[in-house]
């Protein structure tokens, strides 16, 4: 927690999304294990295991840790990046980004009557929220409005003078809108992902959104 900011280490929601730059250096690293058969674990934060530490991995199995040795070393010996580049491949997580990226997201309407007092009241606890849970309730307001198909701007017109969103004016809005637009496309994607998975025929999905 920073300030009034939230992050929640067992949810997707906000968490922070990997730099272009460390996508590609996995993808690379994940090409250099297709090549050489060697383990695919391809996130940053696993490879810097430094020799001299010890690979834990498997303890919780009843397996002893094991020790990382430094089999080689030529301090004279160095690679471009660019000599592996070539290997590149996506990897499973990026794939899956860009078929979170591709879902649409409902059309800018008028909502109904029911809806309009639901994002009503929303905004009220918004506004009420005490320090440490703005966040999390701004974030169900715009949720709720992109779910929903609340224009954008619409929106802003209606909280910039509430809470948080006073505070942090447009930019913090931005950002607020854009996590929950991931947040509703990463949902949208699980549940067709899971539906398709189970083989569904296509008058059965039709239906979902009906």
């Amino acid at each position: 927690m920073r300030g009034d900011e939230m992050i929640y280490l067992d949810q997707r929601r906000r968490l922070p999304r990997l730099s272009p730059k460390a996508q590609h250096l996995e993808g690379i690293v994940a090409g250099i294990a297709d090549a050489v058969g060697g383990d695919h674990t391809t996130d940053l934060s696993r490879l810097m295991r430094l020799p001299g530490t010890f690979n834990r991995k498997d303890q919780r199995n009843g397996q002893e840790p094991i020790p990382t040795e430094l089999i080689q070393c030529d301090s004279s010996r160095r690679y471009s990046l660019s000599t592996f580049e070539p290997l590149k491949k996506k990897t499973a997580a990026v794939e899956r980004a860009e078929k979170i990226a591709s879902m649409p997201l409902s059309r800018p309407r008028k909502v109904s009557a029911s809806k309009a007092d639901k994002l009503d009241d929303l905004i009220a606890a918004s506004g009420l929220a005490e320090p440490g849970l703005r966040s999390e309730a701004d974030f169900a307001v715009c949720c709720f409005a992109v779910r929903n198909g609340v224009d954008k701007n619409e929106l802003w017109r209606q909280v910039e003078s509430v809470g948080k969103f006073a505070e942090g004016g447009s930019r913090y809005f931005d950002t607020t809108w854009e996590n929950a637009e991931d947040h509703v496309r990463t949902q949208k994607y699980e549940k067709l992902n899971g539906k398709v998975s189970q083989k569904t025929s296509f008058d059965e999905r039709s239906r979902w959104f009906s």
